[in-house]
């Protein structure tokens, strides 16, 4: 989550440097569709990738901007994932602040993700 969110960031800082260029849409094809090989090395369920080790092999990055992409989009906006991690940094627990930020636990939100990442790996390269 903490590269999601660093992605997710930067991505928007790049689009509105250069608004002329490409919207967060474009953004979110051009790096996470057309030169990312993500559906192919990243594998394993979205919970294997928390904890650092060779598994990761840059996922965390990929599944982690998709993670984030999610949660702002379909559960509550980026005002809720700031009070994730606000909450997160008082509490040094991320599972149990995740639970009281969007009322699931983390395990049932990566169960999601799962099933939505799959959704997505099983679509046509652009």
């Amino acid at each position: 989550m903490r590269e999601g969110i660093a992605e997710l960031l930067a991505g928007v800082a790049r689009v509105l440097a250069f608004p002329a260029r490409m919207d967060y849409v474009d953004f979110h094809v051009v790096r996470l569709r057309k030169f990312a090989d993500w559906r192919r090395t990243c594998t394993e369920p979205l919970r294997r990738y928390r904890a650092d080790s060779d598994l990761l092999a840059g996922c965390e990055y990929y599944l982690g901007t998709l993670a984030m992409e999610y949660l702002v989009a379909r559960m509550g906006g980026l005002a809720k994932v700031i009070t994730l991690f606000r909450r997160s940094a008082e509490t040094l627990d991320f599972s149990r602040s995740f639970l009281a930020t969007y009322g699931m636990t983390l395990e049932n939100f990566e169960t999601r993700m799962d099933f939505y990442l799959g959704g997505i790996a099983a679509l046509p390269d652009p």
